[in-house]
């Protein structure tokens, strides 16, 4: 396995006509352990994310998941092709109240397929890739003690 789940090494990044908002920064996320990003509002916490996953596209650096060091043009299928683990959430969720905590994250992880959502509302849970993605919610959920 690799040492690191994400390694972005020497990034560099500014906005067009913009001065340099990056110039060499550095990140290493190892296995087996939770990362967070913190800083105070307008330091580029959102838009250093932003570049992690390639919604933005970095100027120069390296980044890998995994160990797979990611093409210089990459973009957000490129991590998910890699890992289905990396996944950009946005600052504003919907949160259906409704619903419990690891529903709601079930949510967000496949809120592309309709077909997960309509499994969620009928309560069946029959597929082995929907069991694994739960297992694996759980797991975390467990962990950060926001399991009920």
């Amino acid at each position: 396995m690799a040492a690191y789940v994400i390694e972005a090494r020497e990034i560099s990044f500014s906005h067009p006509n913009s001065r340099e908002l990056f110039q060499g920064a550095n990140l290493v996320c190892p296995e087996g352990t939770i990362s967070a990003l913190v800083g105070p509002n307008g330091v580029g916490k959102t838009t250093f994310l932003d570049l992690l996953v390639g919604i933005l596209p970095i100027s120069k650096g390296r980044i890998s998941y995994f160990g797979k060091l990611l093409p210089k043009d990459f973009r957000p299928h490129h991590v998910a092709s890699i890992t289905p683990l990396i996944r950009r959430s946005f600052q504003f969720p919907i949160v259906v109240e409704d619903l419990s905590i690891l529903d709601n994250l079930l949510i967000a992880r496949r809120s592309h397929s309709e077909r997960f959502l309509s499994l969620l509302w009928q309560g069946i849970d029959n597929n082995r890739e929907e069991r694994e993605m739960r297992r694996a919610a759980e797991e975390v959920l467990n962990e950060i003690d926001l399991l009920k």
